[in-house]
């Protein structure tokens, strides 16, 4: 599954279960999740001022570029599973 974005832009996620999750987007972005989901693969590029926050999903690789981010919370949950973690 692959989002591309523009600016001011909020995606939330309830009870999903994806292979392969691509992010593409603008300033000031927020992806959230909710209600148990599982992703093998994210992969997150946020500009200027963008936020993750994880909540009661599992993940295996998860990597993020981004400049300037406001938040990236990730919930013991999340954690669990978590194989490899990439930062810019």
């Amino acid at each position: 599954m692959e989002v591309v974005a523009a600016n001011n832009c909020c995606v939330e996620m309830s009870a999903l279960e994806i292979d392969n999750f691509t992010y593409n987007g603008g300033q000031q972005n927020k992806i959230v999740t909710r209600n148990m989901g599982n992703f093998d693969n994210m992969n997150v590029q946020l500009g200027m001022y963008g936020s993750v926050y994880l909540q009661d999903v599992t993940l295996r690789n998860f990597s993020i570029k981004a400049d300037s981010m406001i938040g990236l919370r990730l919930d013991e949950i999340a954690m669990l599973k978590l194989v490899q973690f990439k930062r810019n």
